[in-house]
């Protein structure tokens, strides 16, 4: 059985949300902060299956921590200490 992780900071999971107000604009692929759409979910099992994506890695004992590492690397990119995008 192999184990994939789909967390992080890509294009995917920092899709800017509407403002509150706007009750028109939709997101791509988000309905809301916890479930995402059938595109996303066909972006997960292209990656599961083999085909190229931009986000999606299989874990395994051997680069775990180095998956770790480059997500906290992400996350000072996305969002900085002072609450400031760069």
């Amino acid at each position: 059985m192999q184990l994939f992780d789909f967390s992080g900071y890509n294009e995917f999971t920092t899709e800017r949300v509407p403002p509150p107000a706007d009750r028109h604009s939709a997101m791509r692929w988000y309905w809301d902060a916890g479930h995402y759409k059938v595109a996303l979910g066909d972006e997960m099992l292209g990656v599961i299956f083999g085909d190229a994506a931009p986000f999606g890695v299989a874990l395994t004992s051997s680069n775990v921590e180095q998956v770790l590492a480059a997500i906290r690397e992400s996350r000072s990119r996305f969002a900085p200490r002072d609450g400031h995008r760069s």
